[in-house]
């Protein structure tokens, strides 16, 4: 599993990607029906899901490839992701 600080620093100059949020409830797979184009938003979003549920959530890009884990989402709850963009 690859962090999300990786996958993001990787897309620098690629055209915008879809993310969203998944998890699972009741032996489901839940997702939002709606993509978010940001993946810092995605990944807030996924902490809230995770501290409402307490289960599995993760984000995939627009091509159902998981970008962030639950460490990974815990790692950015905690400050420990760092914007890209941060240099400029």
């Amino acid at each position: 599993m690859k962090a999300a600080k990786d996958y993001e620093t990787r897309s620098l100059g690629k055209p915008s990607m879809s993310y969203f949020v998944s998890w699972m409830k009741d032996g489901h797979v839940r997702k939002f029906a709606y993509p978010h184009v940001s993946l810092e938003t995605a990944l807030a979003l996924a902490h809230e899901v995770l501290q409402t549920d307490g289960g599995d959530v993760w984000v995939s890009d627009e091509k159902g490839q998981k970008v962030a884990d639950r460490e990974a989402i815990m790692d950015h709850a905690d400050g420990d992701y760092a914007e890209s963009d941060d240099e400029n």
